[in-house]
């Protein structure tokens, strides 16, 4: 294993958090996860969210790798979602 960290974004306006996601990635050699954790309301009801998403790399021509995101929903590589 590589590394492990986590985090938190937040989205302030005039001076209130109006939004926030906390992550949390494990990063091996070659592949790893990014987790996502956030609270949604549906019809006034919090949920607890998480989601997985898992991360893998390809080597570089001069070294180093290029990390990859994959969707959730297809597994399709990409380097943004």
């Amino acid at each position: 294993m590589v590394g492990e960290t986590s985090g938190r974004w937040q989205w302030i306006r005039d001076g209130e958090t109006v939004a926030a996601i906390d992550y949390k990635a494990c990063l091996g050699d070659t592949e790893g996860t990014l987790q996502l954790f956030y609270t949604w309301a549906y019809d006034g009801e919090p949920q607890d969210v998480i989601c997985p998403i898992r991360l893998s790399s390809l080597p570089l021509y001069y070294g180093g790798r290029r990390w990859y995101l994959h969707c959730p929903y297809t597994n399709r590589r990409a380097l943004v979602l």
